[in-house]
């Protein structure tokens, strides 16, 4: 029997840790040719707009900075440790937070958009709003009605 002490046994599914990261990873570079591509080519798109796109963007490079570091450390660190694989890397709980943060974020300029092509219907810009403004109620997944 074994004492709750005592580390916990490698994970099996350490792939698709490595899977999750190079995938998240692709999608960040995305993420960067779409920030590059936007500010090239709207020049004279409205200041607020373009400081939320570089916002998004610096907030994504963090989230992947630190989804990096929560793999690196499950795997590298707590395995040639021995340290105990039940806590997790100090970076995952931020990292959720600052995703939560960044969907926030994106759902705003969403609504924005939106409420400009739908000739400023409420209803629906509320609807959108509070589906976004749940994603801090909690702080860790998306919340989906």
């Amino acid at each position: 029997m074994m004492n709750d002490d005592s580390p916990t046994p490698p994970h099996t599914s350490v792939g698709s840790l490595f899977v999750g990261l190079t995938v998240a990873s692709i999608f960040y570079g995305v993420t960067c040719l779409q920030t590059i591509q936007y500010f090239k080519r709207f020049r004279n798109d409205y200041q607020v707009v373009k400081l939320a796109v570089a916002v998004v963007w610096m907030l994504e490079t963090l989230s992947t900075c630190l989804s990096t570091h929560s793999v690196l450390q499950y795997v590298i660190a707590y395995r040639t440790t021995g340290t105990n694989l039940k806590l997790s890397p100090w970076s995952l709980p931020l990292q959720s937070t600052f995703n939560s943060l960044l969907m926030c974020i994106i759902y705003g300029l969403f609504s924005w958009r939106i409420w400009i092509l739908s000739e400023r219907n409420w209803i629906l810009i509320a609807f959108i709003c509070f589906t976004g403004f749940a994603q801090l109620d909690g702080g860790h997944d998306i919340v989906f009605f």
